[in-house]
């Protein structure tokens, strides 16, 4: 790793997209690295973009990422995921994204259309280094929490192995920030186990 890694969580409004980038940070902490949160939000409140960027660094960065540079995008939800590859990818950034879809008001109404998956991660990889599509639905649907979603996925970029972070202080971080009133730690393993199922 250089000095710093660059992660941009992106998601809308009630997916836990700030609690996401708050146990990566915490985990970061006990790994002895210096992690700094910067959250840019939409104008509406749930329901709406939210981008939080973790910048897990050795030393003092600023808040916010320099568009272009992110390491990796980490997205829960596909078109945001998009949004957030127009507005910060770079030739370095990897993709990893849950195929979950929020339709917006404009789709919902007929306003405009909902892209297709496979446009989506065309455009991902027009822009990135790469783009990982990730199916959550019915490992979610087993372990019996769609909102769980925000530690599957931290889950799958362990699984990746793609960070400086680690699965044991993920598991602490979990346990300590979020407790058992969710499924989040077994949701976190699922993510883990499913994706070394995919690499093999």
């Amino acid at each position: 790793m250089r000095d710093f890694f660059d992660l941009l969580i992106a998601g809308v409004g009630g997916q836990g997209n700030l609690v996401c980038g708050e146990v990566i940070s915490h985990a970061a902490i006990q790994q002895g690295y210096s992690p700094v949160i910067g959250q840019i939000f939409g104008a509406s409140r749930r329901g709406g973009t939210v981008f939080t960027h973790v910048r897990i660094a050795d030393g003092n960065v600023g808040p916010l990422i320099p568009k272009g540079r992110p390491d990796l995008i980490l997205g829960l939800e596909a078109l945001e995921t998009l949004r957030a590859c127009v507005e910060y990818g770079g030739e370095q950034t990897r993709v990893v994204f849950s195929q979950t879809r929020l339709d917006t008001l404009a789709s919902l109404t007929g306003g405009a259309k909902y892209p297709s998956m496979s446009d989506i991660i065309q455009l991902m990889s027009s822009i990135c280094k790469d783009a990982v599509a990730v199916d959550a639905e019915k490992s979610l649907e087993e372990i019996g929490s769609v909102r769980t979603l925000n530690s599957y996925m931290i889950g799958v970029m362990i699984g990746l192995e793609i960070t400086p972070l680690n699965r044991d202080t993920i598991e602490k971080s979990i346990d300590c920030l979020l407790g058992s009133r969710y499924p989040n730690l077994e949701a976190f393993q699922r993510g883990i186990s499913d994706t070394i199922k995919e690499k093999t």
